[in-house]
């Protein structure tokens, strides 16, 4: 019978479950779920000057960080605390 790992993400007050074969595929699962409701979520004023422009710099760049790098950041930038 396989192993599944699971793991819990908390960033800010959001909890997050990930599942996979390995430990590292249930935190990259948990991640993606954690990206998907962290970019529904409005942007705090202060990087908001940079305007659309610098977005699109940002979205280039991203499509090589892994998701939990991407949740690192993204919480850096909201000062929220992140724990798996």
């Amino acid at each position: 019978m396989p192993k599944i790992f699971y793991v819990q993400l908390t960033v800010g007050n959001n909890e997050f479950f990930g599942e996979g074969k390995t430990r590292q595929a249930a935190r990259h699962n948990a991640a993606m779920k954690a990206l998907q409701a962290l970019q529904n979520e409005p942007i705090p004023e202060k990087s908001a000057q940079n305007g659309e422009s610098g977005k699109e710099m940002d979205d280039d760049k991203d499509a090589n960080k892994s998701e939990i790098s991407l949740v690192f950041e993204i919480a850096l930038k909201r000062n929220m605390p992140v724990s798996f």
